[in-house]
């Protein structure tokens, strides 16, 4: 094993490594529109409940 120092002249140069651009993080177009979808169905079934309660007649 040696001991020897090396110098500045015998040292590589470190060639700096541009990381990628760091995405921000949100979800894919697809699920975006998965979402939509969830939130459109789940608002219709919301209003076709409130109308048929509406519609049934309550005997109390």
């Amino acid at each position: 094993m040696s001991t020897a120092v090396l110098t500045p002249s015998e040292v590589k140069p470190r060639i700096p490594v541009e990381s990628a651009p760091v995405k921000p993080s949100r979800p894919s177009k697809s699920a975006d529109q998965l979402d939509a979808r969830r939130r459109l169905e789940e608002k219709l079934e919301d209003r076709r409940l409130s109308r048929e309660l509406k519609e049934f007649e309550f005997d109390l």
